[in-house]
């Protein structure tokens, strides 16, 4: 993870891609508060990015996601990756309201493409966006899934209840293709998953 992080951030200061990085660490079983505390600490920035630290990222990483940003400003920005459980599919969704069923988007072309939800494993966020949203805008939403007898079943966890914070405030949220990121989670759980996780075209 470390290594790749300076590979990017090496990559991004040399194209001259950003003036500057201020990195934020946050680490504890609660992963909305992380997210949430992050963005509270973000001050003058341009833009918040997350990356998990379970993930591999390429060194273009960010270069892609500001062009992709500056072609759609008022969208979240997010790459490809697969969920952190089985089945491993990848971590982007169509939403159906009526059903509130999140659909794991198969397939995809070379050209970014607007989902209707998505991880938070790697977000580019305008700050704008989270000026809109507030600081609290990863909350998991409760009494999501009423007939869940489980309190905690009922929840819609951080991801996907930011995700939904975004569009109901009016933005979209684009995923960039060319921004595949590794998760590195399923294969130290099923090593045998690897030819499995490729996207399709």
């Amino acid at each position: 993870y470390t290594k790749n992080l300076l590979a990017m951030v090496a990559h991004s200061y040399n194209q001259k891609i950003v003036t500057g990085f201020n990195f934020y660490f946050k680490c504890s079983p609660k992963t909305q508060e992380n997210r949430n505390e992050t963005i509270r600490q973000r001050s003058c920035a341009d833009y918040v990015l997350f990356i998990d630290s379970d993930m591999v990222v390429p060194h273009t990483l960010v270069e892609h996601m500001l062009q992709t940003s500056k072609k759609n400003p008022d969208a979240v920005i997010t790459g490809i990756g697969v969920m952190g459980e089985p089945p491993w599919k990848p971590a982007i969704f169509k939403y159906d309201p009526h059903s509130k069923n999140f659909a794991s988007v198969p397939r995809w072309g070379e050209e970014p493409f607007e989902v209707d939800a998505c991880g938070s494993f790697c977000l580019l966020i305008p700050n704008h966006i989270l000026d809109k949203l507030g600081d609290h805008c990863f909350d998991h939403i409760r009494g999501f899934y009423p007939d869940q007898e489980d309190q905690e079943r009922q929840e819609l966890r951080h991801d996907l209840a930011f995700s939904l914070r975004v569009r109901e405030a009016g933005f979209k949220i684009i995923c960039d293709p060319r921004v595949s990121v590794g998760h590195l989670r399923p294969f130290i759980a099923d090593p045998r998953a690897a030819g499995s996780l490729t996207g399709s075209s």
